[in-house]
């Protein structure tokens, strides 16, 4: 991390927003505000930077400030600063009785350099301080709250870095929208990633909390722009918009974002030796039905799975797409008869899997990701009528209470060997599953190797040799 980064502006210490200061006013002013305060610390060399600044007049803050409820209050409106023996201060700023969020903070030299900068929720910088942005206050009746703001020296930094796309000084383009998720009909707020393109350019790009949040961005009135939301589990929503219209339809309210759930699979290429640029995975599905996948480049296609020539029911849907020259990281979705879908089998692929999210499944029986691009965390606590799991991911999260009876993991798995053998048994011995199978074999396939993945403990090992003895399972290799 670059040097600058040792030149974290604390603004006030560790005050918190419960802790700052407010100065009474005389109730028949009937006058509330705000006063941002900024404190700098040394520079790498040991010079106050306080001192530094301290003959330069045109020293300004830029802000953007919106009420709770996502109404623009001002957009990187400019402030003058004085200096003052304990730092930098703004003058009084009238505001009305209500809760704000702080979207954007930065300090100019001369209305041009940026010297420093709140950096946002989700950014590179965001973790050097304590409060990054959006950043909530309140103004109190009939006082004037001293506001400790934290700031970041800008130095070799970009404005991505601390979040912003750029430190224009020219007012946003804006609207607030909450994003929702609906599972078993319930809608609640999400958090969620949402970007706003313009063809292929990116104009803005933000992690958001279950909260209203706000969209900020340059452009002109007439360009053509794409609204995009992503949350593991659920499917993508876009939006294609001009900003005049969008406002006349949202009328002063913040868009809603409905998502629905979704099988949902993260693309991070990783150049591997098979199918350049190429995703290949099947799906058992119970009966014939029709999918609908949003590859996550701009195609979209149905899937209809074919009816298996053995009598059952069971039907197999085929997925694959290839992707441009260049290929880096995609968003799969894959919406439709979520609740007929029965399994999910990787292949081997140009792109590491991370994450699969199968939580929109509730048929799932089987999850087999025993080949290359797996992700490292697997989560199949929501898929409790799981019967069959084979895993090279590095570690995985089961349900309570499923039914598994055939298990195969591979050497990635080494490190959760434990829990898996404790969940299986677990279910094995309340629900008498008899004739299962549990590999941790480190070979390749089934029987090619005696060794194991991991040494279990001697709780664990018990645990096997139970499930071999008095359940009937065939454990390999034999504990």
């Amino acid at each position: 991390m670059k040097n600058s980064l040792a030149l974290i502006v604390l603004i006030a210490g560790m005050c918190v927003l419960q802790n700052c200061n407010n100065h009474d006013i005389a109730p028949s002013e009937a006058l509330n505000g705000v006063v941002f305060m900024f404190r700098l610390p040394n520079d790498s060399t040991g010079n106050a930077l306080k001192d530094s600044i301290k003959d330069i007049s045109n020293i300004n803050a830029y802000v953007s400030l919106n009420t709770s409820d996502g109404v623009e209050v001002f957009s990187r409106k400019k402030f003058s600063l004085e200096v003052t023996d304990d730092g930098i201060v703004t003058g009084k700023i009238e505001l009305p009785f209500k809760r704000y969020v702080i979207t954007d903070l930065f300090l100019t030299k001369d209305s041009s350099a940026v010297l420093f900068a709140t950096p946002h929720r989700g950014s590179i910088l965001s973790k050097t301080i304590k409060h990054p942005l959006d950043y909530s206050f309140s103004v109190v009746n009939y006082k004037y709250t001293d506001l400790p703001m934290e700031v970041i020296q800008v130095g070799d930094h970009s404005p991505e870095d601390f979040g912003y796309r750029s430190f224009s000084l020219e007012a946003l383009k804006f609207f607030a929208m909450g994003v929702h998720t609906i599972v078993n009909g319930k809608s609640s707020y999400a958090s969620s990633q949402a970007c706003i393109l313009r063809g292929t350019d990116t104009l803005a790009a933000y992690s958001f909390g279950p909260n209203v949040n706000v969209m900020k961005f340059n452009c002109e009135d007439s360009d053509e722009l794409t609204l995009v939301v992503i949350k593991d589990g659920f499917a993508r929503f876009t939006k294609s918009f001009t900003f005049p219209d969008l406002l006349i339809e949202l009328n002063k309210k913040p868009l809603t974002v409905n998502l629905t759930s979704a099988l949902t699979l993260r693309l991070h290429y990783q150049n591997f030796e098979f199918n350049e640029n190429n995703i290949q995975f099947d799906l058992d599905t119970d009966g014939a039905v029709s999918l609908m996948v949003d590859w996550g480049d701009g195609v979209q296609q149905e899937i209809t799975s074919t009816p298996y020539q053995d009598g059952t029911s069971t039907a197999n849907a085929y997925f694959d797409h290839t992707y441009a020259n260049g290929s880096v990281d995609y968003f799969i979705s894959i919406t439709g008869a979520l609740d007929k879908i029965l399994a999910y089998y990787g292949d081997h692929n140009e792109f590491l899997l991370d994450p699969v999210t199968v939580s929109a499944l509730p048929s799932l029986k089987t999850v087999d990701l025993s080949v290359s691009g797996t992700p490292e965390l697997i989560d199949l606590r929501q898929n409790i009528k799981l019967e069959k799991i084979s895993l090279g991911a590095d570690s995985v999260l089961l349900p309570k209470k499923n039914a598994l009876s055939s298990v195969r993991l591979f050497s990635e798995m080494a490190s959760s060997l434990d829990y898996v053998i404790g969940n299986v048994y677990s279910n094995a011995t309340a629900s008498n599953i008899n004739n299962g199978k549990f590999n941790f074999s480190a070979g390749s396939t089934d029987d090619d190797s005696n060794e194991m993945i991991a040494t279990p403990t001697e709780s664990s090992l018990i645990k096997l040799q139970k499930l071999r003895d008095i359940y009937h399972w065939t454990v390999y290799p034999n504990p």
